[in-house]
């Protein structure tokens, strides 16, 4: 007869627990997610499955854009789905400030986008660049540095969805002039005098508007195109 293998007996037994307890955790999550198809959304009117953002005030307009958030607070069908989307205008040559969402990834959608910079900065350092249009998608892996910039010269709208209820936000540059004077110092290696120009001169806002370099390059392409609208109006001789 085979000797009795003690050593291939534990790895076997080790493996089946392993098995059991990965399935317990799958039946697990498959019966929490049950409970809140069955017993949440069927109480939610069907009116309610759909979304329509309120006319933002001119006093919620903020230079060089605009976004309106969609979660369960505003939306309640989102309930405990895990997921929410925030929609954005985005003026031209404004940028979305540098952020993060330290508990979420975010897909972007370009709505309409005549050039749109999406970037984020890798952990090792590497910067990622891309500049899209509309109908074009990006994504933003979760806890990076990211930002927008709108380099055309009309208005960029776009939505981006997160795998998160919130999407909770933090804006970089106002994290950074928060730190105490002396830890922004000594990481920018900058004197007294430039940290109260950095902190006197930081944007606190979600965006920045009018980038200088690209609203000279939108005044010459606006200026150029009013010359050929007034070339083609003369009348002929």
């Amino acid at each position: 007869s085979n000797p009795f293998n003690i050593q291939a007996f534990i790895y076997s037994t080790m493996n089946d627990k392993i098995a059991l307890v990965f399935l317990a955790l799958a039946v697990s999550c498959a019966g929490a997610q049950a409970a809140v198809t069955s017993e949440t959304l069927e109480a939610i009117p069907a009116s309610q499955f759909v979304y329509t953002p309120p006319t933002p005030s001119p006093n919620a307009l903020s230079v060089g854009g605009v976004s309106q958030r969609r979660t369960a607070r505003e939306w309640p069908a989102l309930e405990g789905l895990g997921i929410s989307q925030t929609s954005f205008t985005l003026e031209p040559c404004a940028v979305r400030s540098p952020h993060i969402h330290q508990n979420a990834a975010g897909l972007l959608y370009a709505i309409n986008a005549e050039s749109l910079m999406v970037g984020f900065v890798q952990e090792n350092g590497t910067a990622v660049e891309n500049t899209i249009t509309s109908g074009t998608s990006a994504v933003f892996p979760q806890g990076l540095v990211h930002y927008q910039y709108n380099t055309g010269c009309s208005p960029a709208t776009y939505t981006i969805t997160y795998n998160d209820a919130q999407g909770a936000t933090v804006n970089i540059v106002p994290a950074l002039v928060n730190l105490p004077q002396a830890v922004v110092m000594a990481s920018l290696n900058i004197s007294e005098m430039a940290y109260a120009e950095l902190v006197l001169g930081a944007p606190t806002t979600n965006f920045i508007a009018e980038a200088d370099e690209c609203m000279a390059k939108c005044m010459v392409k606006s200026q150029s195109t009013q010359g050929r609208r007034l070339l083609g109006a003369q009348p002929e001789m």
